[in-house]
């Protein structure tokens, strides 16, 4: 689009750059729920939604019923203008149809290689692929034939190669697994619902499909393939991808480069084309984008798979940005290259219950100025039911009480979805990915020699950002299929180069050689920041100290590398203070035809900067509001340097600009504010209006089969321990809480629990029948009116059911060597959760609050309900009578005002600790608070005197649905087992190797309560 025409679309974006969430489709299903979920999310302002089966479903995958849901789905998104997307799996990895694929028995099974040293004393094995002697010395490795009784030497040693099997995954690397999954999953869809392919249901997402993660992968192909291209025995080199014994290089390069080539034609390629086929799109991500490591343990490396998706894409877990942009960066770059239009990202998995619309912004930002342009939110829960809650939350969906506030983030990204979308590449530098050379280092474990081609490869990723030069990774593989030499420059696919940045190497492939050969005997420059290969293919070849002679050497030198680009004018922007340039700010430029677009993002989440940014070219300059989608006019000069502007960055604050080119630049001075008056509210705050508060009862005393009485314990313990007896029993709970106000005072009390109905009831020894009295935040948290049965003091609440397991629970909990394809589609039976009291009034700790990292708080407890806060102060509620509060509150008071005319009247609030704020003025609102900047020009409302402030805050549901007890307080990676005390995968630092055994078996469980901040701030 034209850039005309992109403005008249901005203030309300098409569908087709709104955000589409995953969908989780994770208990039984209604079709009249899935209709007015749906219309939920048009009124949000999302453009569609993924389909997705997952932990929790009671509908049977693949049936007529979930057919019938799949129908319901795409006939509500027809009449709301949306995209009906299907997931392609139940639970992730994608590629075994639920249990189908794998079903069909060990021809179809994951497999993987180990390496022992075998005790030659006794008789070799037999049922491996090989043994072998080895010299540990020398490295010499020769193969034994079957049979052979082999005479070592006092230092050799026997090695032996082994096939492992897993039954729960499939053989991705075997074509014929890959066409079974297929016939299994999209052809069920296409027979049911093919008119509505590539229309309403636009195609599928395939999740994580991979390689035994971390190991050296196998496949039934192998041999065969392995031979038709070297004319050798694959199983003679095995050692050499485990130990560096001669020629190990050449061994390992040939190998990974057929991995490589299986991975990706045997499930990407045959998955398009058969998309292709079928007329509908194939959008997804791949395993561990992150690293060179995280790659050769999954995938074998990212960037040729994109070349088979329509809609390429990444995903970005928790509250956090890279130290180095490589995950967006590979998406972005092929996508570029290949010509096409969008890159999703599946983002905000991991968040944490009260993550706010400024850090969600942050996040996304940070991919969207390198190479993302469209949000798949992780994830909207049809139920928060049991376990649901805690699968990798937020569910940012109706549970949440902002939810009413979520269009305006997401037009916000619509708008800037769009301009990315719809822009050009303006790339100009190509770095050459190293992941080739990943393949010779790799020997299953991340060692120096990896680490190090990560370190370089992150380190000129980051200096290149921080120095803002944009720039595109160049991956051999694609290089060698669409990388030539043009008039123009050193194409690759769609985009076209002026220069060249090698990192450290290990190896080139024959094709990139040759091309850089070709691009320097046009006189193309090429720049060296890290160590020269010395290997061609894995072997030693002269080129490439020929090589070294005609490229730049800059080792790590910030400075020079900054020098070469700039004396090439390669160099489109500057973003600097007296500093220098300021690589907190990264850039992103589209060219829109007679305009050129800037995106600048700060992502610096505390630290302001006052910046000079000077774009050397000509033309006129606007700044355009993504919140409202108007341009504003922005103070400007023409200097010899080119257009130069002031601008301030505020923390996780962005800019987008527009240069209309062939406009004459002049100086702008914009709209200069006359001098403020800046006004700030006082300490004392008057509770207007606010949403049930809450007290969460997450521990109870409990017998098993009318034992002895036992505990207290929490709830999520006691689940635990049931489940551990692996067998079915008659469980009694008991829940005590404390009241200091007369109970008849409250006009509300409801308990609200899950699965009512399984449970035998009693309050202060009176019986308690359910009655349907609706539902609270989420339809399976049901409502029981509490009126009459409570008392001043203590109470108790006795509950009692049957508990009972399927067979398949506990094989999936306590089989051996399950993979995680069963864990992440488990449903139980029976759960035991929480209980929550509900009302109006208040919740106080009994214990003092102690500061914690990361706005947290924590306290022992215990709680005890006492009257509704009516007056607090600036700073945390929380500690005001809110502690597990899940909702909205509005906070008032009164302020003198005198305006003058001329003079604006600016209102200065702090960040607030809260998801997102709304301010008013003598009732009328003035503006939602989604992120900074947090003044607020309040002049049109302002009266002479008395003024009404108001302020709504809204909280997530974090201290209403924890975790609560994880020793590290408040958490930025919040998976399952964030809520038990137990290590799992989310205590890992992202990117590194896994934790000791020791680790593993810490305790991370603390008695006592985290809590985090919810209010407005102090300053």
């Amino acid at each position: 689009m034209d850039i005309i025409t992109l403005m008249e679309l901005i203030p309300d974006p098409p569908q087709a750059y709104r955000g589409v969430p995953f969908w989780s489709w994770n208990d039984r299903l209604d079709a009249a729920v899935l209709r007015r979920q749906i219309q939920e999310m048009k009124k949000a302002g999302l453009g569609g939604f993924f389909m997705h089966a997952r932990g929790g479903l009671q509908t049977e995958y693949l049936s007529d019923e979930w057919l019938d849901c799949i129908e319901a789905g795409i006939a509500e998104a027809g009449r709301q203008g949306m995209a009906a997307w299907c997931y392609d799996e139940n639970g992730w990895p994608s590629g075994f149809a639920g249990g189908l694929v794998t079903g069909l028995g060990e021809a179809y099974h994951l497999r993987w290689l180990e390496l022992e040293e075998t005790d030659p004393a006794g008789s070799l094995p037999q049922d491996c692929l090989g043994n072998y002697r080895w010299d540990p010395a020398s490295g010499a490795v020769a193969m034994l034939q079957p049979g052979e009784v082999p005479r070592l030497g006092p230092a050799e040693r026997i090695l032996t190669v082994r096939e492992k099997i897993n039954p729960y995954y499939s053989d991705i690397l075997n074509p014929e697994v890959v066409k079974a999954f297929l016939d299994c999953t999209h052809e069920t869809y296409f027979r049911h619902f093919q008119n509505e392919f590539g229309r309403t249901m636009p195609g599928f997402f395939t999740d994580e499909p991979q390689f035994k993660q971390g190991c050296i992968p196998w496949s039934t192909v192998l041999e065969t393939e392995f031979y038709k291209r070297y004319r050798y025995d694959v199983k003679q080199i095995l050692p050499a991808l485990f130990r560096e014994v001669p020629d190990y290089a050449s061994a390992r390069y040939h190998f990974w480069s057929l991995i490589s080539e299986l991975y990706v034609t045997s499930y990407g390629k045959q998955v398009y084309e058969w998309c292709e086929k079928h007329h509908c799109q194939l959008t997804g991500h791949v395993m561990q984008e992150d690293s060179l490591f995280s790659q050769m343990g999954a995938t074998a490396g990212s960037m040729p798979f994109y070349e088979y998706m329509h809609i390429p894409g990444i995903d970005w877990l928790g509250r956090r940005i890279g130290a180095d942009p490589v995950t967006p960066k590979q998406a972005g770059s092929a996508a570029a290259q290949l010509g096409k239009r969008f890159v999703i990202s599946e983002m905000f998995a991991l968040c944490g219950w009260n993550v706010s619309f400024e850090e969600l912004k942050w996040i996304a930002e940070w991919q969207y100025v390198n190479g993302i342009n469209l949000i798949c939110q992780h994830l909207e829960g049809y139920s928060l039911r049991g376990l649901r809650k805690r699968d990798y939350p937020p569910s940012l969906f109706i549970q949440q009480p902002w939810w009413g506030e979520y269009k305006a983030f997401n037009d916000y990204f619509a708008r800037l979805g769009m301009l990315l979308a719809e822009g050009k590449s303006a790339v100009k530098l190509l770095l050459i990915h190293p992941m080739h050379s990943a393949w010779i280092a790799y020997d299953g474990t991340d060692n120096a020699a990896l680490r190090k081609l990560d370190e370089d490869l992150a380190w000129a990723s980051r200096t290149l950002a921080g120095l803002h030069v944009d720039y595109h990774y160049g991956d051999e593989t694609l290089l060698a299929r669409h990388g030539k030499i043009s008039e123009s420059g050193l194409a690759v696919g769609a985009c076209v180069y002026q220069a060249v940045v090698l990192p450290s190497l290990l190896s080139l492939d024959e094709q990139t050689v040759d091309l850089l050969e070709q691009w320097l005997d046009r006189g193309g420059p090429v720049i060296s920041v890290g160590g020269l290969p010395r290997l061609c293919g894995g072997r030693v070849d002269a080129r490439l100290q020929r090589l070294s002679e005609r490229v730049i050497h800059a080792e790590r030198d910030r400075g020079r590398l900054y020098q070469f680009l700039a004396d090439r004018k390669l160099i489109a922007i500057s973003i600097s203070d007296h500093q220098g340039e300021i690589s907190a700010i990264s850039y992103r430029q589209m060219d829109l035809g007679t305009a050129q677009l800037f995106f600048l993002v700060n992502h610096d989440q505390h630290q302001t900067y006052d910046a000079t940014v000077t774009i050397h070219g000509r033309g006129a300059m606007r700044r355009l509001a993504l919140e409202s989608g108007q341009p504003e006019p922005v103070a400007y000069e023409d200097t010899a340097a080119g257009v130069a502007m002031r601008l301030q960055f505020l923390p996780m604050q962005s800019h987008l600009l527009i240069l209309e080119e062939g406009t004459q630049a002049r100086a702008k001075q914009g709209r200069p504010d006359p001098w403020a008056t800046v006004v700030t509210p006082g300490a004392q705050w008057h509770v207007t209006a606010m949403d049930w508060n809450a007290l969460t009862l997450d521990e109870c005393s409990y017998r098993i089969d009318e034992g002895p009485w036992q505990g207290p314990l929490p709830v999520i313990k006691l689940m635990d321990l049931l489940l551990n007896l692996q067998r079915g029993c008659r469980v009694q709970l008991k829940f005590v809480f404390d009241m200091a106000l007369d109970p008849a005072r409250l006009e509300t009390l409801f308990l609200v629990l899950e699965t009512p109905w399984l449970f035998e009831m009693a309050v202060n020894g009176r019986p308690l029948e359910y009655k349907d009295a609706g539902w609270w935040k989420d339809s399976a948290f049901k409502k029981v009116d509490l009126r009459g049965l409570v008392q001043t003091g203590r109470n108790e609440i006795l509950l009692q059911t049957n508990f009972y397991q399927n067979p398949r629970v506990y094989e999936v909990l306590f089989g051996k060597d399950v993979y995680e394809t069963e864990r992440n589609k488990l449903t139980y039976d029976v759960e035991l959760e929480s209980l929550y009291l509900v009302g109006d009034f208040g919740v106080a700790s009994q214990t003092p609050y102690q500061a914690t990292a990361r706005n947290g708080l924590h306290t022992d407890g215990p709680f005890i309900i006492v009257a509704p806060p009516r007056q607090v102060t600036t700073g945390d509620l929380t500690t005001q009578g809110f502690c597990f509060f899940a909702g909205s509150v509005t906070l008032s008071q009164t302020i003198l005002l005198d305006p003058e005319p001329g003079r604006r009247i600016v209102l200065q609030l702090d960040r607030p600790d809260a998801v997102v704020a709304k301010v008013f003025i003598n009732g009328r609102p003035v503006r939602t608070l989604l992120w900074a900047p947090y003044t607020v020009d309040i002049t049109d409302f302002a009266v002479s005197g008395p003024n009404q402030l108001a302020v709504q805050l809204f909280s997530g549901n974090r201290n209403l649905l924890g975790p609560h007890h994880h020793i590290d307080g408040e958490l930025y990676n919040v998976g399952p087992g964030s809520f038990t005390g137990q290590w799992s995968w989310t205590e890992k630092k992202f990117g590194t190797v896994p934790e000791t055994a020791e680790e593993h078996k810490k305790n991370f469980w603390r008695d006592g309560y985290s809590l985090v901040r919810f209010g407005l701030r102090n300053g």
